[in-house]
């Protein structure tokens, strides 16, 4: 498998500066990294802090809303973005 470095354009940086690890999981307050390390996501922002990686609750409404419809463009009207 290719790594993120190879494969992936951070338009944020110098790409031929560009060392920062691949997370390749996480769970609750950890991520996971391609080197097998497990560190303290300090990081995570607004969308991870309250209930951490993978939370099962999360995983599983996603798994069920991807068996209904996993995209639809803004044009169309969708129960999940209903008010």
């Amino acid at each position: 498998m290719a790594s993120e470095r190879d494969s992936v354009l951070h338009s944020w940086c110098v790409q031929s500066a560009w060392r920062a690890p691949t997370v390749v999981g996480g769970s609750g307050a950890y991520l996971e990294l391609e080197d097998g390390r497990r560190i303290l996501d300090m990081s995570s922002l607004a969308e991870c802090s309250n209930l951490g990686h993978q939370h099962p609750a999360v995983v599983a409404a996603i798994r069920e809303q991807a068996q209904q419809l996993c995209f639809v463009t803004s044009a169309w009207g969708a129960r999940p973005r209903a008010p």
